[in-house]
């Protein structure tokens, strides 16, 4: 995500640093194959951020780390897994990662950057806690290392233990959102009960993208007792069986709040519609905005799959396009999405830095790569290079006739 210098398109939408030589891209896509490995870096991810946030405080002390080993060979289970991230924190550069295998963290590390040089804050390798030499780590470090469990992150334990140093640190990435209606993390379309409106950015873009949504508005629904006894009986089950530290589910409440929206119809009056009457497409643009002008509230990051899932080519890019604008984005937020939406590349506001692809090799492991390793020109037609397989990241497709043919 950072901005190539080697890259003359337009700048407006870069975000700066406080280094001046380095200014970051607000978005970036990531083309590729079916089954090429896009959703797996969404995946790994939301693997990193798990583990930051609820290792220490959710894990069970003997469940091992619930990592997912190569699969496309032989051997990888007993090898060991490594995720390390570069980000800034109230503008200066960290480097966190860490090793893992199904048994434990292996190794874990964190670095900060001043004028370009590496400062180590901890190093953990196995039982061992090495803290920052030059004292740039305040805090109970080792006391709490002591509390840190073999299957726990050191990062997690700090967290849960207030240590305000490495708060900050992780409060980075646990802000970070992956949203993918499959995975379930999409955010919940019903407000909460001290919520009078809905954000009224949503109505607008809907409105602007040819949804005929014009207005929302509450509704107040009471829930059969019937259900209710039937889904608290469930919760009841669920939560004797829990594992040991894992939140308890509540009881189902008696009524339950849910949006309404207006749409535009006969003689321009405006009819009200339940969720469910909804399109698929605006079923999954609503908690998609929601997710996005959340994260541009809070300049932070959101990884988002499929982007194009069920939207058209125009209201896709007018999501991206949030990001490109410092009008929208102006405390510098960052998006990240995986599509198949070739239109996208058409789009007058991403440069070729923002341009990335995913393939796989003849054993079956994923590389992700730049546009940028390719030489190309501005005005170069990228969605047509890209289909023709100018950047191999197409399917190697045999001739599918011959499934057709009987012998």
């Amino acid at each position: 995500m950072v901005a190539s210098k080697a890259i003359k398109d337009d700048d407006s939408g870069l975000i700066q640093t406080k280094n001046p030589d380095v200014r970051l891209l607000p978005s970036a896509v990531i083309y590729g194959a079916n089954a090429s490995g896009k959703t797996n870096l969404v995946k790994a991810f939301r693997f990193m951020r798990h583990a930051i946030h609820y290792s220490h405080s959710k894990g069970d002390p003997n469940g091992g780390v619930p990592r997912i080993h190569f699969k496309l060979g032989e051997g990888f289970e007993a090898k060991s897994s490594k995720f390390d991230v570069d980000f800034l924190v109230n503008g200066v550069r960290h480097h966190y990662g860490f090793t893992a295998n199904n048994d434990r963290f292996l190794s874990e590390w964190l670095y900060s950057f001043s004028s370009n040089r590496s400062v180590k804050l901890f190093e953990r390798k196995l039982d061992k806690f090495y803290p920052s030499e030059s004292g740039r780590l305040k805090g109970r470090n080792k006391t709490i290392f002591a509390l840190t469990r073999p299957n726990s992150l050191y990062l997690s334990t700090a967290v849960q233990n207030n240590h305000e140093q490495l708060s900050a640190v992780a409060r980075y990435l646990n802000k970070a959102i992956t949203f993918n209606v499959i995975f379930g993390d999409s955010v919940s379309i019903r407000p909460d009960e001290g919520d009078e409106s809905f954000d009224p950015r949503i109505i607008k873009f809907l409105g602007a993208v040819g949804t005929g949504i014009v207005d929302s508005r509450f509704s107040e629904t009471k829930i059969p007792e019937s259900v209710r006894n039937i889904n608290n009986k469930i919760r009841t089950m669920i939560n004797q069986e829990r594992p040991e530290g894992a939140p308890s589910l509540d009881e189902m409440p008696e009524k339950v709040r849910e949006v309404k929206y207006g749409h535009r119809g006969e003689k321009r009056k405006v009819f009200f519609l339940d969720e469910d009457e909804q399109s698929a497409g605006t079923k999954r643009l609503v908690p998609l905005l929601m997710t996005a002008f959340e994260a541009l509230d809070s300049g932070s990051l959101v990884i988002v799959d499929e982007l194009e899932a069920n939207l058209h080519t125009h209201a896709a890019e007018a999501v991206l396009e949030l990001f490109s604008s410092k009008k929208t984005n102006p405390k510098g937020a960052q998006l990240i999405a995986t599509t198949h939406d070739t239109n996208l590349l058409k789009a007058d506001f991403l440069r070729r830095d923002q341009i990335w692809f995913t393939k796989k090799d003849s054993e079956g492991a994923t590389e992700i790569y730049p546009l940028t390793d390719f030489r190309s020109r501005k005005d170069d037609n990228i969605a047509k290079g890209y289909l023709q397989g100018r950047y191999d990241a197409v399917p190697d497709m045999d001739d599918i006739t011959d499934l057709l043919t009987v012998s």
